[in-house]
């Protein structure tokens, strides 16, 4: 009779990581058990029996044969609408399926599965993380958000700070190279669209989530859509909460977003969409801007607006849609976590972003023309960057004694001018953006750019591009 022999050793459970250098040979020879708690839900589900009779695709993105229908893409590296396959640039969109399929845990996570995007996290769960695109800076890149320009011009290193959770997401639109002719000087070396769910039925959703270390979240999403009339309405509203004690030395955090969003539609002829959010985050930064220093200390504040605005026919070979946005970003930073005053290495700053621009394009016998229009002023009141006021100007900082004691600001301007010509698998763009920032000077300076793509099947297509751009540096953060 046989009997089954089992070979018996004794199992190495990891309680907690450690990054000591000996770690891995601790384990050598031996058998290492890694465990994880999974729940699966059903979030969504194809209904085969719903007709879409009269539904118009603005967009098809084509990945293993199948089709996924997409909403206008606004990153396309055009002013003028087009389609991910007609695009002259490498435009990669991350769907909801994809993100469904990762499990991420939060937006930074998805952009890593993006080509060419780079993340690098300097705390869990996406507390600060710097984002970049083809070995570019953090600074170099365009965040929008639907279409809205939500970049920090003071700092890149904030360019997380979102103001919607993972579960408002749609999809993720990014596009590869110089974009300054299309978004400004700031998409240098490219652009991030975060496009978000709108709501097509009522709906309430909720989610709670727990782990080591005192870790703590909730999320929750509430949605109606109608019509009546001519007019269809969309509304949908979210918010969430996440916290840790962190699972090393001073990587603990606090942070939250809320996000409301308003689509009205009147005869499939003028659109208005408005937006509103806010994000807060605080977390002991350790180590983040200095090795010397490991309880380091930051809290940041993300607030924003926006109204778009289409006017168009049914077809859409003609559109007017003027924007109008705000941020908002507050920071405040410590080099020694609880030590106030600017000797121990203390800085807050205040930036508000006002912004507006008007886009216009048409579509005729030779392609697609497109015109475009954006102002937009930044005024940022700091303990340590800008011009020194004088003290009758000084600016008392919400929550703290100090003051604001320096302000500066600049305006910037751009006018931008395309066509695109459109010939079976052929498409080439070319235009000019002219920039004018009083950060520099009062002229304009004139940046034009030439983008071409070939698709001689669904399968490939090649890529010629050339552009000039300018780098405006932001003010640095902290001195």
């Amino acid at each position: 009779m046989y009997k089954t022999i089992f070979n018996k050793r004794n199992s190495l459970k990891f309680n907690r990581f450690s990054n000591k250098n000996y770690s891995l040979f601790a384990v050598l020879g031996r058998e290492v058990l890694v465990g994880a708690l999974s729940v699966a839900t059903l979030s969504h589900a194809k209904a085969a029996g719903v007709s879409t009779e009269g539904a118009k695709v603005d967009s098809t993105l084509y990945k293993g044969g199948k089709a996924y229908e997409l909403d206008a893409v606004s990153v396309t590296g055009s002013r003028a609408p087009m389609t991910v396959e007609q695009s002259p640039k490498i435009v990669s969109v991350i769907t909801r399926d994809d993100i469904h399929r990762a499990a991420a845990q939060t937006i930074n996570d998805v952009l890593k599965l993006a080509t060419g995007v780079d993340v690098r996290q300097r705390g869990g769960f996406g507390v600060q993380t710097d984002i970049s695109i083809n070995g570019g800076t953090f600074d170099q890149i365009t965040i929008l958000l639907n279409g809205v320009n939500i970049s920090n011009p003071q700092t890149g290193h904030n360019a997380s700070d979102f103001p919607v959770a993972l579960a408002d997401i749609d999809h993720i639109e990014v596009l590869e190279g110089a974009a300054s002719r299309i978004f400004g000087t700031s998409a240098f070396n490219g652009a991030i669209n975060i496009v978000t769910k709108k709501a097509k039925n009522d709906g309430v959703s909720a989610s709670v989530e727990g782990g080591s270390f005192g870790s703590f979240g909730a999320q929750g999403r509430v949605q109606t859509a109608y019509a009546k009339g001519k007019w269809t309405h969309a509304y949908s509203a979210s918010g969430g909460y996440k916290r840790s004690d962190g699972g090393t030395e001073n990587s603990d955090f606090e942070k939250g977003q809320g996000f409301g969003q308003v689509n009205l539609s009147y005869d499939q002829r003028f659109d208005i969409n408005a937006q509103v959010g806010i994000s807060t985050q605080s977390y002991g930064a350790n180590t983040f801007y200095s090795a010397k220093y490991n309880n380091q200390y930051e809290k940041t504040d993300h607030g924003m607006a926006s109204l778009n605005l289409s006017l168009h026919n049914q077809e859409k070979t003609w559109e007017i849609a003027p924007q109008f946005y705000y941020n908002n970003f507050k920071d405040h930073y410590q080099l020694i976590r609880g030590m106030a005053g600017a000797k121990a290495g203390e800085n807050y700053h205040d930036l508000d972003v006002y912004g507006g621009g008007l886009n216009a394009n048409v579509a005729w016998a030779l392609g697609k023309t497109a015109v475009g229009f954006d102002i937009s002023k930044e005024c940022i009141y700091s303990t340590a960057l800008g011009e020194e006021l004088a003290e009758k100007d000084y600016k008392d900082i919400s929550g703290s004694d100090r003051q604001y004691t320096r302000k500066g600001e600049r305006t910037n301007t751009n006018i931008m001018l395309e066509h695109n010509f459109i010939f079976g698998g052929f498409t080439l763009s070319a235009g000019v953006l002219a920039n004018k920032n009083t950060g520099l000077d009062n002229d304009f300076r004139f940046y034009p750019g030439v983008d071409m793509s070939y698709r001689p099947n669904d399968n490939w297509k090649f890529y010629a591009s050339w552009n000039k751009a300018l780098r405006m540096l932001p003010t640095p953060t902290y001195i």
